[in-house]
């Protein structure tokens, strides 16, 4: 990655940080992270109390002194019960800051991802997101909590750092032993040096954690197409194919994971010898001055217990540098999948000259004005297209058959390719009923009143609509719960479509037909006419029509003046 792509992904996450901290979660934001702030200072107190009272602890070993015995046990059980009560709240507040976080990016991620139509265009952009379901489920998972846990790590060891070295420095002044911080430089010098060896060892790490949750996601999304799929891949007997293409995608997984393996076994290697001396090293380093006894055995213990804290705080990039590249990994993918969101965004806004644009405008009618689209590769599907649709009033478009479904991907703006524009009147919506209707699984009657929610009126109406429109079959279906595009036919599924389609309160409806006149379409008309006071726009978007057909379709509507109708061609 370059360095500005580097500066573009941190200004993002940053404004997406800040953001946390700002509006309906200020309050509870400031309070998890002051709260966390105000509990790490509190571990690191209790562990320089803990420093102190070993030193105590190993001199009255030294001395035998066994009266000071009950003082220190009674002095060491204040301690434990401290530390425990302080180690279970920032417990609590820390994942409780986690979620939170957590929270808020995804509620902002799927709120701009599942709006306009992102989600299906995301995949047309040059620069896509792969896997945006995964980035949001996961990698806002891992960035959130990781990164609260390199913060509280981080300034925990920023705190163990200060007040660890005022006490090696103290204990320093009192030898006579080397010079004045000798233990201090030893640490910085003990820590440096393995932070510097540890940082180039795991370099390769930040790329192979990267490829590897990218993997996986693959591997993931592959096992959930074939169960999304499962009818049409059994029917067409595709096992075979899936098996392979798992397959392989699990051998890109598992060349990614061996990747990350070399990337860990620098770094891994190291650490244990690393982490192997540093208790040892202190009491090495101090044993001279114990064995002459210029030293008590408590000075010495608690010299080594302050030395190993100290390397420990200021060998954090090394300790963490796994958990860093992690991170970072995750942050890279979710401010990728921003950036996409972003550029979307202002497609939206501005209209680009080389993409459909469809907007709300001061017109009066549903208007179509030279209208190209093609395909990602240039070649034509529709050209110069233009037409209006006039409220409460029938208008069949006629198109060529390669161009039906990208201009119904261009009226709900889906469409990516081409020119022109599609407008309109404020403050009103376009339904729109492709050939293969969507009917989510769950209950009929949930079905029928996607994508709004079921109500005792709603079903009262969904259960005359079925009576009237001869399906009255599924009256009693309404509460079974199936997954409806598998098991029911086309046409009960365009009939069913039709039903929500008459009870969706929209001033235009947009009809995807084989042919014109369709008999379904005609008699869900029928049926706005006697059930409504006011009927839709409606437009018939197809490849086969006749004049003389369009225009007895026309006296359908109720509201259709005298003109015969309007075929678009």
């Amino acid at each position: 990655m370059s360095a500005k792509a580097a500066r573009s992904h941190w200004r993002i996450w940053l404004a997406l940080f800040f953001a946390f901290y700002r509006g309906e979660t200020a309050w509870r934001a400031w309070t998890v992270t002051v709260g966390l702030i105000v509990l790490t200072v509190a571990q690191v107190l209790l562990a320089v109390a803990l420093n102190h009272f070993m030193r105590l602890l190993f001199d009255a070993f030294e001395n035998r002194a066994l009266t000071q015995l009950p003082e220190l046990i009674w002095r060491f059980a204040a301690l434990l019960i401290a530390i425990v009560a302080v180690t279970s709240a920032h417990l609590w507040i820390k994942r409780a800051w986690q979620l939170a976080w957590r929270q808020f990016l995804t509620e902002r991620f799927i709120a701009h991802w599942l709006e306009k139509g992102h989600y299906h265009r995301l995949r047309h952009l040059a620069d896509a997101a792969d896997n945006p379901d995964a980035r949001i489920a996961e990698d806002a998972r891992i960035a959130t909590e990781v990164a609260i846990e390199l913060f509280h790590s981080l300034l925990y060891s920023l705190l163990s750092i200060t007040l660890f070295a005022d006490i090696l420095w103290q204990i320093t002044l009192d030898l006579d032993y080397g010079p004045p911080g000798m233990m201090i430089l030893l640490a910085l010098l003990y820590a440096g040096t393995g932070s510097g060896i540890g940082w180039l060892l795991g370099l390769p790490l930040t790329h192979a954690t990267d490829r590897l949750q990218s993997r996986e996601a693959d591997f993931r999304f592959a096992l959930a197409h074939v169960r999304e799929k499962s009818e049409a891949i059994a029917i067409a007997r595709g096992e075979h194919h899936e098996r392979q293409l798992a397959a392989r995608l699990f051998a890109w997984l598992a060349q990614a994971w061996r990747a990350q393996t070399r990337g860990y076994l620098g770094i891994v290697t190291f650490s244990t010898a690393y982490g192997t001396l540093l208790p040892v090293f202190p009491l090495l380093v101090l044993a001279t001055p114990y064995i002459l006894g210029t030293i008590s055995l408590g000075l010495l213990m608690q010299a080594a217990q302050a030395f190993e804290r100290l390397t420990s705080a200021l060998s954090w990039p090394i300790d963490n540098q796994g958990e860093i590249a992690r991170c970072r990994a995750s942050i890279e993918r979710l401010t990728h999948l921003w950036e996409n969101l972003q550029q979307l965004d202002k497609q939206d806004r501005i209209c680009p000259l080389d993409a459909p644009c469809v907007r709300a405008a001061a017109v009066s009618a549903l208007t179509v004005e030279h209208l190209t689209l093609t395909t990602l590769g240039g070649q034509t599907l529709l050209a110069d297209f233009s037409a209006t649709a006039p409220p409460h009033r029938l208008t069949v478009w006629k198109v060529p058959e390669e161009g039906k479904l990208p201009l119904m991907k261009s009226l709900a703006g889906l469409w990516s390719w081409g020119s022109g524009r599609i407008l309109y009147p404020e403050g009103e919506t376009v339904a729109i009923l492709p050939i293969r209707p969507y009917l989510p699984e769950g209950t009929l009657l949930a079905a029928l009143t996607y994508p709004n929610e079921p109500t005792p009126s709603t079903r009262a109406a969904l259960e005359a609509a079925l009576r009237d429109l001869h399906l009255e079959p599924f009256v009693p279906r309404l509460e079974q719960r199936e997954d409806w595009n598998r098991t029911l036919p086309p046409v009960k599924q365009r009939q069913l479509a039709l039903v929500r389609l008459v009870r969706t309160p929209a001033a235009w409806w947009v009809v995807e037909c084989d042919h014109w006149p369709d008999p379904l379409v005609l008699e869900a008309l029928a049926y706005t006419r006697r059930t409504l006071e006011k009927t839709p726009g409606v437009v018939i978007v197809t490849a086969h029509v006749s004049a003389s057909e369009a225009r007895n379709a026309t006296e359908t509507l109720p509201d259709a003046p005298t003109d015969p109708g309007d075929v678009r061609s």
